[in-house]
């Protein structure tokens, strides 16, 4: 009950919707409580229904997403539906009618906009023509038209929800970019700072050591005595010095990597509702700038793709390194479909690996799963 309540309190519409159906329980309950005795031995099927008809809402809503038409979420539909008209046929309520204005505001996910109104409008003539034959209803006609107006406000409402929470995911998708991008474009200016500053003390400071370790050589063969000894230990430090140099040139060298941890991070940060579990086993060179921009962003893809379509709760993320060059592996714990729809997320990721002259592979496995190979002219083999 408390997972319940925590992930009501986490979805605002789905609270307001909650609400709305109790209150109008609450309201029918109530008036049954006086009311004539033919309708109080109905309680009972009254409460089964509004029962039936929110544990069904509920459902759809926790069932991932609703554009997947999958069998089950059709199901709970139609059941929702019949719990509505068995709420008319058990008690003379005309604002019982709100049960099908939220019906249809869960409809509009499945449906497109043109459909939805076609089957709104059968609803809405099959509800006011029952209530109209079985509880003798007068001006009905106007309910109807007052109710249809109700019901138009929740499709186009939404409708509008439904392209806000797409542009949402849009935008935090590019704006997930724009920080890989832009950590990315920090890390190789700070790298190519340590190189420049390593090219600088190669050629500057390693040149003028060199030339002083030779003239002291020089200065020690046409010395003698104890300038002679003098010369020489000035010689060897700066010989010394020289190797320091060196050392510190070829340990700048080496460490020409960019930090895709941290990069990483800074993505899965911005990620509402999902565990990323990730294990990274090798980092990118200085020289793989244009690799790691593309890896990040088919990842970024995929992650993506994953909120808005699976329904997944982990999301698994690994990338290593062998002979044949980088490997990336990508899943899921999403829902599976019978077939894998291609749209621009996973044509983005095709169309990126195809430019690095990679392979990828999608399979649909106990959720979705991504396997990215790049190949080893690109890759840059460890040290």
């Amino acid at each position: 009950m408390k997972k319940l309540v925590t992930w009501l309190g986490a979805h605002h519409g789905v609270m307001a919707g909650v609400s709305t159906v109790l209150v109008i329980a609450g309201i029918s309950l109530y008036w049954l409580n006086d009311a004539p005795i033919e309708y109080k031995a109905s309680s009972y099927w009254v409460m089964l229904a509004f029962t039936v008809y929110l544990a069904c809402f509920i459902a759809i809503h926790k069932s991932a997403d609703a554009t997947q038409n999958e069998p089950a979420q059709i199901g709970l539909l139609l059941l929702m539906l019949a719990a509505a008209f068995a709420v008319l046929l058990l008690i003379p309520l005309n604002f019982t009618s709100i049960l099908t204005i939220i019906w249809v505001a869960k409809l509009s996910y499945f449906l497109s906009l043109a459909r939805t109104m076609l089957v709104t409008t059968v609803v809405i003539v099959c509800w006011f023509g029952l209530s109209s034959y079985y509880w003798n209803e007068s001006n009905v006609v106007i309910q109807a038209m007052l109710f249809g107006c109700f019901h138009l406000f929740s499709i186009l409402m939404s409708y509008q929800t439904q392209k806000a929470e797409r542009n949402s995911l849009q935008l935090q998708r590019v704006n997930n970019e724009l920080l890989s991008t832009q950590r990315l474009l920090a890390s190789t200016s700070r790298l190519n700072e340590r190189s420049r500053i390593a090219r600088d003390l190669h050629d500057l400071l390693g040149h003028h050591l060199t030339a002083l370790s030779i003239n002291l050589q020089v200065a020690e063969l046409t010395c003698e005595g104890d300038a002679k000894q003098r010369v020489a230990q000035c010689r060897h430090l700066a010989k010394l010095l020289l190797s320091d140099v060196r050392e510190a040139v070829s340990s700048l060298k080496e460490n020409q990597q960019l930090d895709f941890n941290e990069m990483l991070d800074s993505i899965v940060a911005g990620l509402p509702g999902l565990q990323v579990e990730k294990s990274i086993e090798t980092d990118f060179h200085i020289e793989e700038v244009a690799l790691a921009r593309d890896v990040l962003h088919c990842i970024i893809e995929a992650m993506t793709n994953t909120l808005r379509h699976s329904g997944a709760s982990h999301f698994y993320l690994k990338v290593w390194r062998q002979d044949d060059g980088l490997h990336v592996d990508m899943a899921d714990n999403g829902k599976v479909r019978k077939k894998l729809n291609f749209g621009n997320g996973l044509n983005g990721i095709k169309e990126r690996v195809d430019n690095a002259h990679g392979q990828v592979q999608f399979n649909m496995d106990k959720g979705l799963k991504i396997a990215m190979t790049f190949p080893s002219l690109f890759v840059k083999a460890e040290a």
